[in-house]
């Protein structure tokens, strides 16, 4: 779609061809209105994309299948919705179908190999997660709906059954289409909340909603004389994230307290079991939640370590990354036949997490003792890696060389410490050579 080769409407098919090394500019520019950054250097490999022939014999014309299969999936559910009175009915085959239409069309799990292995391995695990999933759902049908917010619905009120209930359970069930674009909060922690555009309001916002939904409907359990029942089983619950908060300020054996929006759904659902219009809506969207977190992610853990909840950020949430020892020495030279050259060295471990202990804290001070080497990043491509026990950090020199009449762009440098398992960990910020020569040490380059 980048390349504008397919659509996302319609699908396609396209031909790669490899091309090897690339000293061109890498343009940023893409089809369906898909925005990215160039890339201003060379790369090892890099490959074209050209449109493939269609007709008989060759590359089919596909469409997506998202969309043709959410429709008659929605119709179903409100066929199903509309004519029928019980709440079983309506709550059991809601979730059953919706969960299948998550684990297999609009957000399946990750799954990798052969194409022809795909389908099985995602059945296999919407199996594996759906029966735990049914329990834990007819749990909360009896406890939150059976004889509360579902109950004796008259036939005339079916078609608001239906819009309020079961639209809301679809805008949670396709969360990552819905609620994930318009949130820019991916995760409650405290990296996340600087480094995201918007996360602070966003979660402020959040915030406020549930104050305001928790409050009303406390009220109307409150006219109810259902009040003190929901303060002991919150009492409860509150206790327990305050446990799982102690853990993750402390440190113990780098677990950190992490509220799934599966888990959030769960909280909050038995606040919906009263017979009101806003309890519709707010059941709906949680327990569409709860199927989109389950069929996507499974039942992962409210207390995990700092490396399951790694992702795409830092391992200790700030960076502890090799430390150079000065700037770098460039050699330049005016012979045509000559390579230029640049040579890194790094400061010991001490003297590293010395240096960078306001932002990686004791949490870091311990992680020192597991790293085992370090690594070396070109375009972001790892070119070196060595480990202590082979030379000492400080003892280690790194010397890389181009030839400038063949490379005229910049090269971009980044280094990292290796785990005791081998795997990189966080990478420095990027420090650049350009193509004149010259060098220059960017933000979270040390």
């Amino acid at each position: 779609m980048h390349a504008g080769v397919i659509s996302d409407a319609r699908g396609g098919c396209g031909m790669v061809t490899l091309i090897g090394e690339y000293y061109s500019f890498f343009p940023g520019r893409g089809g369906e209105d898909i925005k990215s950054l160039g890339f201003d250097s060379h790369f090892p490999m890099s490959f074209t994309i050209h449109p493939a022939l269609t007709g008989h014999g060759q590359c089919p014309q596909m469409e997506m299948k998202t969309f043709r299969s959410l429709l008659p999936t929605v119709l179903l559910t409100f066929g199903i919705s509309l004519p029928t009175t019980s709440a079983t009915t309506l709550w059991f085959t809601s979730f059953l179908t919706i969960f299948i239409h998550v684990g297999l069309v609009s957000d399946p799990p990750n799954v990798a190999g052969p194409s022809d292995t795909i389908l099985p391995q995602l059945i296999s695990i919407l199996f594996e997660r759906l029966l735990p999933a049914t329990f834990v759902s007819a749990v909360l049908f009896r406890t939150c709906s059976r004889s509360t917010t579902l109950r004796a619905i008259p036939a005339s009120a079916n078609l608001e059954k239906t819009i309020l209930w079961l639209g809301s359970l679809w805008i949670g069930a396709l969360s990552n289409f819905t609620l994930e674009s318009w949130i820019p909060l991916s995760r409650l922690s405290a990296h996340d909340l600087s480094q995201q555009p918007g996360a602070v309001a966003a979660l402020v916002a959040i915030v406020a909603v549930i104050t305001v939904t928790v409050a009303y409907q406390a009220y109307s359990f409150w006219l109810e004389r259902r009040v003190l029942p929901y303060l002991v089983l919150y009492s409860f619950i509150l206790g327990g994230i305050a446990v799982g908060a102690i853990v993750s300020i402390s440190g113990v054996g780098t677990l950190e307290l992490r509220i799934h929006h599966y888990v959030l759904a769960l909280l909050l659902l038995p606040l919906t079991g009263i017979q009101t219009r806003p309890a519709l809506v707010y059941q709906g969207l949680l327990l569409g939640l709860f199927i989109n977190g389950i069929a996507r992610w499974g039942f992962d853990s409210v207390i995990q370590t700092a490396e399951a909840l790694r992702g795409d950020d830092g391992l200790f949430g700030t960076s502890l990354v090799p430390a150079v020892d000065g700037q770098p020495l460039v050699y330049l030279t005016t012979e045509v036949s000559e390579l230029w050259s640049i040579a890194f060295k790094w400061k010991g471990v001490n003297d590293t997490l010395a240096a960078l202990m306001p932002q990686v804290g004791e949490r870091g001070r311990e992680e020192a003792d597991k790293l085992r080497g370090v690594s070396v990043m070109v375009n972001d491509v790892e070119r070196h890696r060595k480990f202590f026990a082979e030379e000492a950090l400080k003892d280690q020199v790194f010397r890389w060389e181009r030839d400038p009449r063949v490379v005229t762009t910049p090269e971009y440098f980044r280094f990292a410490f290796l785990g005791e398992d081998g795997r990189s960990m966080d990478y420095s910020g990027v420090g650049t050579w350009f193509g004149n020569g010259t060098w220059s040490s960017g933000p979270g380059f040390y």
